[in-house]
């Protein structure tokens, strides 16, 4: 099959064609592109009329492109101007359609592109635009003489000359010495007063280039009415055409479909390179088939309808007779019908849809996994709420007994209920973490801090069990670090009270020590690479243990019954921590010779402390304060207020946010406890009733047993000036007071 019988073939090809060259700035940056050539199916695609478009740039024919969110210019200057090809599915939002786009480049500064409509596959319905061209001519005035007397902006565009520099000069002078002879000649026939059409020659740019010009020019009298247009692009196609055109095989082999042809008995004439390989046979095989003796129905039907000029469509599951071999396909045929309106055969396009397919179990399963990770969320949520909830009665009350006078026996009863409780709502804090950390909502918070609190506050939290153990405690800070660093100090004591706690657990006697050093400087972030080691003479760890060890529920010892208790979430938590901050975290034991953990973590240096304004808000009295406390729980109405009467406050308690508004008086109340959820009102709702309708209020603090990241934050930002985690403990509640310089 020679190459104009390629040429036909995409011209009656049922994708659409098109094939430009790209223009570039001064800096070869592609800024537009211009129309050489495009197939029937084009106009099919686009609504755009080849006629209307050819030599034309987009910019011209589709203004709007540029507002596009998608660069277009820019996608196909790439491959025109670095070579290769690229295929991509797009949303065209000038022709409200999307596409699948085959772009390839053969030659530098031209391409080409070979695309089908996908916008019933995306669920669009969108009408497309009716859009029209601007006239590009280029129009003049000028005398028998050889003068332009006037020409419009569009010279400037073509030439380069501004309109100033081409009016009252002689045409003559731009005319290419080649085309001086025919120029003359056509210059006699209009000074005979004789019409001019269709009329080329060369015009020489600014540049020094030549741009082909085709005039329609008439005369009236002296002066020559003329209406021309650029074809420098045209002229330049057609010559390529004619030296050569192999770029239709290359089309033909390059496009991402597999194209066949058949004649009119239905015999396979030629197909490229994809078409084999999806159809899974060799070309061999293939040229000469009779397509309407297959067993597969479907393709003979198909094939016998192009056959009588119709086209046809199918999708489903292709199997290959000589190739084990299954491909989920979707095929279009089209009749080629030549200048007398009679089938030359027909073409057939088959897409592999094996990817697509791949593609959309792959969303399909991203959604199902987000959907699962959304419920777990929620689930945790929901169950931390109502574990927290009881709990604050629980400890509470653990907190008010324990105050009163109790025999041995109940003391060791209330130390184990404490205890159990405590460890009860470590374990709510670490699986929240850990859901936290595993759902990617944890977000440092890097404030600068004072580094030797890290250490102070560690000795405060840990001295007393170390001495019940008979172990010593020691800190050391490496005097090349800065006194004030900036990161998420937060987070980082969560790390070192982790380990720590875990070296008090498994070390019975002998010392812990807590070491933080400079590890690096990264110059070109200039940041602080800060280590943190905490070694112990403990009990130690088996080789065999270590590689797990900061796994999710990873335990040492994991029999029917542990001496150590815990949720093996600890050090997987400090793990996530410490590669948040840009760290890493790892450990060194030996069995019967103590354990070292450490961990690093990026820092900035930081100058000092910048202090954060607290809410403040004078009492009318010291000491003794009136609470409004409102709860819905009855459990915990009685337990926080015998907490906070024990600790010599008065309590009136609210059943919900509009019992609240109706107890308060102006200068009765001190401070007011609101719990988030209570029914009838909540205590956000009352809240902003409150502030709405008093201007000055003491401080409101919101309770609540939501403890994911962030809701302290969302929760105040609704109005509430503090907020406190449930179970509320009376350190809890003597740590805001302090916070609210009330005490």
């Amino acid at each position: 099959m020679n190459d104009k019988h390629y040429k036909k073939i995409l011209e009656a090809a049922p994708f659409a064609y098109a094939y430009h060259k790209i223009i570039v700035d001064d800096n070869l940056a592609p800024v537009d592109y211009e129309f050489i050539e495009v197939n029937r199916s084009f106009e099919a695609h686009t609504g755009l009329n080849a006629s209307k478009i050819i030599n034309k740039t987009i910019t011209h024919v589709l203004p709007e492109i540029t507002k596009d969110d998608f660069n277009w210019i820019k996608c196909y200057g790439e491959i025109a101007l670095q070579g290769g090809e690229k295929e991509f599915e797009q949303y065209s939002a000038s022709f409200k359609r999307w596409y699948k786009v085959h772009v390839y480049s053969h030659e530098k500064y031209y391409f080409s592109t070979i695309f089908t409509d996908i916008t019933k596959e995306k669920a669009s319905t969108s009408e497309i635009e009716n859009f029209f061209s601007v006239n590009l001519d280029l129009l003049c005035i000028a005398d028998i003489e050889g003068n332009f007397i006037k020409v419009n902006k569009e010279w400037e565009n073509i030439l380069g000359y501004s309109v100033k520099e081409l009016q009252k000069r002689k045409y003559l002078e731009f005319i290419h010495p080649d085309d001086m002879s025919a120029t003359l000649q056509a210059m006699k026939q209009l000074s005979d007063q004789k019409e001019i059409i269709n009329f080329v020659n060369r015009f020489k740019a600014k540049d020094g280039s030549y741009r082909f010009i085709e005039w329609r020019s008439k005369p009236k009298g002296i002066l020559i009415y003329a209406a021309a247009r650029d074809i420098t692009d045209r002229i330049k196609a057609e010559d390529a055409l004619i030296k050569s055109e192999k770029k239709y095989r290359l089309f033909f082999e390059k496009s991402p479909l597999g194209i066949l042809h058949f004649n009119n008995n239905g015999h396979i004439t030629e197909c490229n390179d994809n078409f084999v390989k999806i159809i899974g046979s060799s070309r061999d095989v293939l040229l000469g088939k009779d397509l309407t003796k297959l067993p597969d129905k479907r393709i003979t039907y198909a094939v016998n309808k192009v056959i009588k000029g119709h086209a046809a469509t199918f999708e489903g599951n292709y199997s290959s007779v000589t190739a084990d071999k299954t491909t989920p396909v979707r095929v279009l045929f089209s009749p080629l019908i030549n200048k007398n309106k009679k089938v030359e055969g027909g073409i057939g396009l088959v897409e592999d849809r094996s990817d697509q397919i791949k593609k959309e179990s792959l969303e399909k399963q991203v959604a199902i996994a987000k959907e699962s990770a959304k419920f777990k969320q929620n689930f945790l949520a929901n169950m931390s709420h109502e574990i927290r909830t009881p709990l604050t009665g629980i400890i509470g009350l653990i907190e008010i007994i324990e105050k009163t006078s109790l025999n041995s026996q109940l003391q060791e009863y209330i130390k184990i209920l404490k205890t159990s409780s405590e460890n009860l709502n470590e374990i709510i804090d670490q699986v929240l973490d850990f859901s936290k950390i595993e759902a990617g909502k944890v977000k440092l918070k890097l404030k600068p801090f004072q580094l030797d609190s890290l250490l102070e506050n560690a000795k405060v939290l840990f001295n007393t069990l170390c001495d019940k153990k008979d172990i010593e405690f020691h800190t050391i800070r490496d005097k090349n670090l800065p006194e004030f660093i900036k990161a998420d100090d937060k987070r980082i004591t969560q790390i070192i009270n982790n380990l720590v706690s875990n070296a008090i657990k498994f070390t019975n006697k002998g010392k812990i020590v807590l070491k933080v050093e400079l590890d690096s400087y990264l110059k070109e972030t200039d940041s602080l690479v800060i280590k943190v080691i905490l070694s112990d003479t403990g009990i130690g760890i088996p080789a065999d243990k270590h590689k797990n060890l900061f796994a999710p529920f990873s335990q040492i010892d994991k029999h029917d019954t542990r001496l150590y208790e815990g949720t093996g979430l600890g050090l997987s938590i400090c793990k996530e921590l410490a590669e948040l901050h840009g760290g890493k975290i790892n450990m060194k034991s030996k069995p019967n010779k103590g354990s070292s953990f450490w961990f690093t973590f990026i820092a900035q240096k930081a100058t000092s402390i910048t202090e954060t304004k607290e809410y403040k808000k004078e009492s009318s009295r010291r000491g003794n304060l009136n609470i409004l406390f409102a709860e819905d729980k009855l459990t915990n109405q009685k337990v926080v207020q015998l907490m906070l009467n024990s600790m010599g406050h008065q309590v009136t308690i609210a059943k919900n946010g509009q019992q609240a508004i109706d107890l308060y008086k102006p200068g009765v109340f001190d401070i007011i406890l609101m719990d988030i959820q209570m029914p009838l009102m909540d205590g956000i709702t009352a809240t902003g009733k409150l502030k709405k309708k008093y201007k000055d209020l003491p401080p409101i603090v919101g309770l609540s047993a939501n403890a994911f990241e962030g809701d302290r934050e969302k929760y105040m930002a609704k109005g509430l000036d503090e907020y406190l985690t449930k179970p509320v403990k009376e350190e809890d509640f003597i740590k805001l007071l302090k916070k609210l310089d009330m005490i």
